[in-house]
């Protein structure tokens, strides 16, 4: 693999940061495309999730801490960080699997995107994801994705962005999308 002058041979090596980064985003290499790229981003993940868990003795969690906090933006509270930290610290390796989000490829104006599949995605959800004592339900989520007209909208109807942003984006009815429920489109229609 090579992109942007950095190559990775065939075989299992020790990458750095750069190599790592082609070995994740390339899709070119794979005569699937954007399949062989996911599947080599779960392979990548588990490898890395064994390689912390094998050595969580030796690791030093302030490092990383600190890595973590010099190197990633989120909106997430430290106190429900410093909780998935030791929870995955005191994962088994056994226990690591990884699933696909249900989608559709699609595309507004020359963007392509997945469009998430809400009620097969919940599924999932609920029998992999979910750590409360009640299922996740529709109303609990906030996902861009399309009604049966093919018109984009937001699970919970709050949109979040650029309002005009797939505002006329019409294709051919998909039925896998079949979900009619009313909710708020872009422009403040509701449907």
């Amino acid at each position: 693999m090579s992109e942007d002058g950095v190559d990775v041979s065939r075989g299992r090596q020790r990458l750095n940061g750069e190599q790592a980064l082609v070995v994740v985003r390339s899709r070119r290499v794979y005569s699937n495309s954007t399949v062989g790229r996911d599947n080599t981003q779960q392979e990548f993940m588990k490898a890395v999730a064994t390689q912390l868990i094998n050595n969580r003795r030796n690791l030093n969690v302030t490092t990383l801490v600190n890595v973590f906090l010099r190197d990633v933006r989120t909106n997430i509270q430290l106190n429900h960080l410093v909780w998935f930290g030791e929870r995955f610290m005191r994962m088994n390796v056994d226990n690591i699997n990884f699933s696909t989000m249900p989608g559709a490829i699609d595309s507004v104006g020359v963007q392509s995107y997945v469009t998430i599949l809400v009620d097969d995605w919940l599924k999932v959800i609920n029998e992999k994801l979910n750590p409360f004592d009640r299922d996740i339900v529709y109303e609990d989520l906030s996902i861009l994705t399309r009604n049966s007209e093919r018109r984009l909208y937001v699970t919970n109807g709050v949109w979040e962005g650029d309002p005009d942003w797939g505002r006329n984006s019409l294709g051919p009815v998909n039925p896998s999308l079949t979900t009619d429920r009313t909710r708020i489109i872009p422009g403040g229609v509701s449907r």
